[in-house]
């Protein structure tokens, strides 16, 4: 992070209101190979976000989804499937971090328990939390998905998309170009977005769903400002040893 003034800065800082979650349809993305990302997670509530089942009765998403009521899985279109491949499940409990800050987004992750387990099957499986902890580098190339706007303010797509995004270091991601510490990037989040002219972002509804690096998972959708702004890139909350710490003591305790 840059350093920047006194402690004293950094805590007035920290004190300043988040933008509102403008972009959390997918911008510059293409339609996915139907089923061929079975642990995505299509959310519904008091708004629409995405998430990843990790286990038969669990999926993450993100804090700041809240009222989550119903979770569909196995699904590619969502009027044009004949829903044979869908298990749907109603939310029997929802677990925010208990850290979690709604005005920063710090600790923007929670867990959903199924009120029935999922059957694995060809277009319903789970994404596997990572093995090892590794600090995505800047300039790697990532993906996300969701059934998100496409364009800022737009519909959201009736299909799953999928976009490519770039990681920007924590350092420009704070700097006066970008976010200019409004809010702060912290080492728990990863920016993420366009690269030269190419817009790619995440935008409207995807918020919760998985940013997959060299396919391992490694972020979820927290928040932005608008969509394909190059220098607002999508922030994604990091799935450091501290959160899958946490992840795995409250699967582990509610089961």
């Amino acid at each position: 992070m840059v350093k920047h003034g006194t402690p004293g800065f950094y805590i007035a800082v920290f004190l300043l209101l988040l933008p509102s979650d403008e972009c959390a349809e997918i911008i510059g993305g293409d339609k996915v190979r139907p089923h061929s990302l079975p642990f995505m997670a299509y959310l519904e509530g008091a708004e629409i976000c995405g998430g990843a089942l990790i286990s038969p009765m669990w999926v993450v998403t993100a804090a700041h989804c809240k009222n989550m009521m119903k979770v569909q899985l196995g699904v590619h279109s969502l009027t044009k499937d004949n829903k044979t491949t869908w298990q749907v499940r109603t939310v029997k409990k929802s677990i925010s971090h208990p850290c979690f800050d709604p005005q920063t987004k710090v600790n923007d992750i929670m867990l959903l328990k199924l009120n029935k387990a999922v059957k694995k099957t060809e277009a319903v499986s789970f994404l596997h939390l990572p093995k090892r902890v590794e600090v995505v580098a800047a300039g790697t190339t990532c993906s996300v998905a969701g059934w998100g706007a496409t364009k800022n303010e737009g519909k959201k797509s009736d299909v799953l998309k999928s976009a490519n995004i770039t990681v920007v270091d924590i350092a420009t991601c704070n700097s006066k170009e970008y976010y200019n510490f409004s809010p702060v990037i912290t080492r728990d989040m990863i920016c993420a977005g366009s690269k030269g002219a190419e817009r790619s972002d995440s935008c409207q509804g995807d918020s919760g769903g998985p940013l997959l690096c060299r396919g391992v998972f490694r972020g979820i959708t927290s928040f932005g400002v608008k969509c394909g702004i190059k220098t607002k890139p999508g922030v994604y909350t990091a799935l450091s040893q501290k959160y899958i710490d946490w992840i795995k003591k409250t699967i582990y305790i509610e089961d």
